[in-house]
Order: C-alpha cells, then sequence, then structure tokens
C-alpha cells in the first residue's frame, strides 16, 4: 500500500527530498501537495525529486489540483492525479488539469500537518517571563520644618542649620551608596553546541522566485581565442617509389609462305640482350604476313634508372613461336626510369603537435577570460567545456617544407554567486538551532558545497555541507531588569535556571554591598562562548 506524505504550501525541493530519504521502508510514496505549492512548479525540483526516487528503489507519485504541478510532474515522469478519489481510483492523468474549468471539490486533499513554529530557532525576548518592573526607590517623607525659636546671643538654636545641613549631606551620601556609585559585572559562560546540515542547493539561469530560498541564480559565461602561426616546418618523410621506363615497340612478321597473322596480348614481354625486361601496355592486333605492327606502348617490368635502354635494344619476344620470321625492336629510347626517393611531406604527426601547442596556450587565457568575464562570481570548474579547433594551408601528405596553422578555442563555464550560496548553507544551518539558541560567529561555520550534476544550460544541483556551534541566546536587558537590586546568591540562580550556561561569576564594586545596583544601567552583562570545538 502506498503511503501519503503531504507537503506544507511554503515547503522546498529539500524538504520534499530529505522525507523521500527518511521514508527507508516504503517502497511506493505519494506527495500530496496543496494548491499554493509551487514547490514544483520548477522543472529542476521535480528532476531532482524524481532522480532521488530512482537512486533509492521507489516508486512515487503525486496528487495535487494544481495545473501547472500536473503539467510539470507528467513531464518529468511522475504518476498524477488531481484528487485523493482519482488516486484511489487509479485514475491517473495524462495532461494537466484546465483550473478555469475544474474545481477542487472540498476533501480532495488529507488536512495537512500544522506549520512549523515560526519562532523556532530565534531567541526569547524575555525568557518566557514577564519582566518585573525596576524595583521602586523610597524616597524619604519630607520632615516637618523645625521651629524656630527666637535668636538668643550664645544660644544651642545656632547650631540648628548645621545639624540639618549635615542630615541632607548624610542622607545624599547614602543615596549615593546604595543606588548611584555601587556597579557589578555579570560574566555568563555559555557552553557552544556543535551543529550540522547538509542541505541540498539549485541553481538556474532564471532568477529564483520569493519562495525559493534554496535556488540561486547561475550564469554561462563563454569565451574564445584564436592564434595563427605560419612557416612550421614539416617533417613527415614520404618514399616515392622507383618509377619504370616506359617506350614502344613494333613487332614485324617476315613470311614468304602463305600464313595467318600473329596477335600478341597485352602483357607480352620483351627483352634487351642484357637482360632488361619489359611488357607490352596493349593487343597488338593481327600482325599480317610481312607486315609491323603499330607502336605498342610497353613498360619496364621493374623500377629505376637502369631500366631506361636506347632505340633498337629491345630485340627479343619471351616464348616467341617463330623466332626467325616474328621480330621486335623499339625505335625510339625506352625513358622515365628513376630510383626511389624521399621526399620531406606535412605529416598528420605535424599538424596534432601544433594543435596540441596552440591550443594548451588559447585555453589558458580563454579560461582567464572567464574568469574575468565572471568578475566577484565563482566559476564550476566541473562544468568547464573547452572545444579546440585546427585549419591548415596543407593537408598530410602534401610535399611541402612548411605549413601554416590556425587554431580556435571556445569554452564555457558556469558561475554563480559564491556568498549567496554560502548564506542558504548558513540559513540551513540556523534552522538547526532549536528555540532559544542562536548560531554563533565565533568560530565561523565552516561552509562548503560540491557540484552533484549539471547540464549544458546552466543548471547545477550542489550538495552542501555546514557545521559550526550554537549558544542559548542572551537578552541582556532582560537579564539585567530580572537582577536588578538581588543578592548576588538570586543573581545566579536565575540566571542558571533560564540559560544553558556552565559558570555566572558576579563581581562587584564596591565588593561590600550584600546585593545588586537598584539600577540597571549600573550592571554590565557580558558572555563568554566556551568548548567551541567539533563534537
Amino acid at each position: 500500500m502506498s503511503k501519503l506524505i503531504y507537503a506544507e504550501p511554503d515547503d522546498e525541493i529539500t524538504n520534499l527530498v530529505d522525507r523521500l530519504r527518511s521514508e527507508k521502508a516504503e517502497k511506493e510514496l505519494v506527495f500530496v501537495l496543496p494548491g499554493a505549492s509551487r514547490v514544483m512548479h520548477s522543472n529542476l525540483n521535480a528532476r531532482l525529486l524524481k532522480q532521488y526516487s530512482n537512486s533509492l528503489g521507489k516508486t512515487t507519485s503525486v496528487i495535487s489540483p494544481d495545473p501547472r504541478t500536473q503539467s510539470i510532474a507528467i513531464e518529468t515522469g511522475f504518476s498524477v492525479f488531481p484528487t485523493m478519489a482519482a488516486f484511489e481510483s487509479g485514475k491517473a492523468l495524462d495532461r494537466a488539469v484546465d483550473s478555469s474549468s475544474a474545481a477542487e471539490p472540498a476533501g480532495i486533499l488529507a488536512p495537512l500537518p500544522a506549520a512549523a513554529d515560526p519562532s523556532f530557532g530565534a531567541p526569547s525576548a524575555s525568557m518566557g517571563r514577564a519582566a518585573p518592573p525596576p524595583a521602586p526607590v523610597r524616597t524619604p517623607r519630607p520632615k516637618p520644618e523645625p521651629r524656630t525659636l527666637p535668636a538668643v546671643t550664645g544660644g544651642r538654636a545656632g547650631y540648628l542649620p548645621y545639624v540639618l545641613g549635615g542630615v541632607g549631606v548624610l542622607l545624599i551620601l547614602i543615596i549615593l551608596g546604595l543606588f548611584v556609585l555601587p556597579s557589578a559585572t555579570v560574566q555568563i559562560v555559555i557552553p557552544a553546541r556543535a551543529i550540522a546540515a547538509q542541505p541540498t542547493v539549485t541553481g538556474q539561469t532564471a532568477a529564483p522566485g520569493p519562495s525559493d530560498s534554496a535556488t540561486v541564480q547561475t550564469t554561462i559565461q563563454q569565451g574564445q581565442e584564436q592564434m595563427q602561426q605560419a612557416n612550421i616546418p614539416s617533417t613527415g618523410q614520404k618514399t616515392i617509389p622507383a618509377a619504370p621506363a616506359t617506350g614502344n615497340v613494333v613487332f614485324t612478321y617476315t613470311n614468304p609462305g602463305i600464313a595467318l597473322g600473329f596477335d600478341l596480348p597485352k602483357g607480352t614481354e620483351v627483352t634487351t640482350d642484357d637482360g632488361k625486361k619489359y611488357q607490352t601496355q596493349a593487343d597488338s592486333g593481327n600482325i599480317g604476313r610481312n607486315q609491323s605492327s603499330p607502336p605498342i606502348p610497353v613498360a619496364a617490368e621493374t623500377g629505376g634508372a637502369s631500366t631506361n635502354t636506347p632505340a633498337g635494344s629491345i630485340k627479343n619476344i619471351t616464348g616467341n613461336p617463330n623466332p626467325d620470321q616474328l621480330k621486335v625492336t623499339n625505335p625510339s629510347d625506352v625513358t622515365g626510369g628513376a630510383d626511389a626517393t624521399q621526399q620531406t611531406v606535412v605529416s598528420q604527426t605535424d599538424q596534432d603537435k601544433v594543435k596540441k601547442t596552440l591550443g594548451d596556450q588559447l585555453t589558458t587565457k580563454v579560461q582567464a577570460d572567464l574568469q574575468k568575464t565572471a568578475g566577484s562570481q565563482r566559476l564550476l570548474a566541473e562544468t568547464l567545456v573547452v572545444s579546440v579547433d585546427a585549419s591548415y594551408d596543407h593537408k598530410p601528405g602534401d610535399n611541402v617544407p612548411n605549413f601554416t596553422a590556425t587554431v580556435t578555442v571556445k569554452a564555457s563555464e558556469t558561475s554563480l554567486d559564491d556568498a549567496k550560496v554560502k548564506q542558504v548553507l548558513t540559513d540551513a544551518l540556523k534552522k538547526q538551532a532549536p528555540a532559544g539558541y542562536t548560531l554563533i560567529d565565533t568560530p565561523k561555520p565552516k561552509l562548503a558545497y560540491t557540484v552533484a550534476q549539471h547540464d549544458d544550460k546552466g543548471g547545477v544541483i550542489l550538495n552542501g555541507t555546514a557545521s559550526g556551534f550554537m549558544a542559548t541566546a542572551i537578552n541582556k536587558d532582560d537579564i539585567r531588569t530580572h537582577i536588578t537590586g538581588k543578592s548576588i546568591k538570586q543573581a545566579r540562580a536565575y540566571i542558571q535556571g533560564n540559560l544553558d550556561s556552565s559558570n555566572v561569576i558576579i563581581t562587584e564594586s564596591p565588593s561590600l554591598v550584600p546585593w545588586l545596583p537598584f539600577m540597571s544601567s549600573r550592571i554590565s552583562v557580558n558572555t563568554t562562548v566556551e568548548n567551541a570545538t567539533p563534537g
């Protein structure tokens, strides 16, 4: 039986992939997408989900009332159903339902799970307690004015103003001592907790939508360089075989009696007295009694200058049936015989070598051009495509001492904003921190990613890794409000009872005062993060 996986309207493709991975035992899964879901509005997202389904050996289907989701899912290869009733009856779509004519009936999709708490990962403003008002400062009740006595020269009434002045100064000193002069420093030591995430980031040349938080925009950078190099020496060697001598011979048939003529076929061998051999290159035709044949072309059986022979030196017919009457001779010199020679020619190796040499130089230049064009963006080396083409003014085997080559290098490479990818990784890491904790910057999180898949249209899929440390979120104003005027013991108990802290160190000035200042501005709250190491 297929297991239904309900998606939230704001779920991203990474959420669906994670849930797909988590279903280890189920082989048939059905993604139920609400009409407001846009997660399958991207062909790249649909292909990613389908590829992960296939790689995990699972059969996946999609239930969605949204025509665009239906269309993309059908193109990708999913079985698509517009309603839960259609799925239960097995009536899959072969094309998207027109949204103007098909209304989603009540109960099409099962109720979706409640959305995650939007405050997840955000520190509490007051640690869950209402901030109490500052401790009231009691102002001494005004004393009634003393009754004046008649001044008596030398009487005690003359000291009264001084007594009252001394009391006033004493009160001021007490107020300063209790409320103004004291100060305290609260040092909170909080432990760091390791967290990690492995998000999947997609890249495409189109700008991502507002809800595509795990998608970044890519750019296809292109470059071209060309170089021509002339007078490249030819190093190939070509053997010119020995050429046979050629000429003509004439056959003569002398017979005083009555007899039929001779017809000598092509390939009849004739020789000189010193053993040079030649063959006729054509049939002699019928040679009648006391007649001569027309000139018949001959060629030496072997090549070389030695096959040349002067006129009248070819006298013999091999296998002549009537040597006394059938004669042969060469009316003119047989010439053209030449010995074998070696020639320097353009070789394929010559052309391949110059193509590689110039191609390597131009590839370095075109890669520099790509980086310059990309600017601050990061080039993805896995997407680099380089083509090297060469043309030549001579072909292999041409007998020339030099040739000219023109080499052209074209390259394309996908680039993206490295900072935006790392921001996606950082956001994914922050989501791992529970409520009341925050990601800390020291040490900085470790962020990395590799190219898992790419195409020639700028689409990429990145496997990201992010690790860092979180610590309890500190609201210093809230802490000062809660510990103002408290004893050191009470202040320490409050902090340790409400924060993930390993130690609280409180120092006062002057140290004789047994309680913290009654003015929160006189309390300094500092934090120290410890144990920020892996594990």
